[in-house]
């Protein structure tokens, strides 16, 4: 699914369209293979820096964070990759997968995510 363009702050926050809900049918347990991408950059002119910290969220336990860094040197607006992913065993029943972001610290403007859509996806490979 994509991920649309958002502006960070302080506190942990949902990434827009980052939350997906799946099941896993009763008497059996799956793989599943979690993946988000995107990019993020800092709303500033040169001379400014900024970095955040994401983390993938799976039935409301964090089981990956990533912090990820833009730099204004020369040029302004200059986006960043970052890629978090997961692969793990999940039982029967209900499950929730979404995205959390927060700026850590930022000089000179806003960190911004998804200059272009990222994206998230959910594979489940049953045993």
């Amino acid at each position: 699914m994509p991920l649309p363009q958002f502006q960070l702050n302080g506190t942990f926050q949902p990434v827009p369209s980052s939350s997906v809900s799946l099941a896993t049918p009763t008497g059996t347990t799956v793989t599943a293979s979690v993946n988000a991408e995107g990019d993020v950059y800092l709303n500033g002119f040169g001379g400014t820096q900024g970095w955040i910290e994401l983390r993938l969220v799976v039935d409301n336990i964090p089981v990956r964070s990533l912090r990820a860094s833009a730099v204004n040197y020369i040029f302004s607006n200059v986006a960043s990759a970052w890629h978090i992913s997961s692969l793990m065993t999940l039982g029967p029943g209900s499950h929730d997968v979404r995205l959390e972001a927060r700026t850590l610290s930022a000089s000179g403007g806003a960190m911004i995510m998804n200059s272009v859509p990222g994206s998230l996806s959910v594979l489940y490979l049953r045993q």
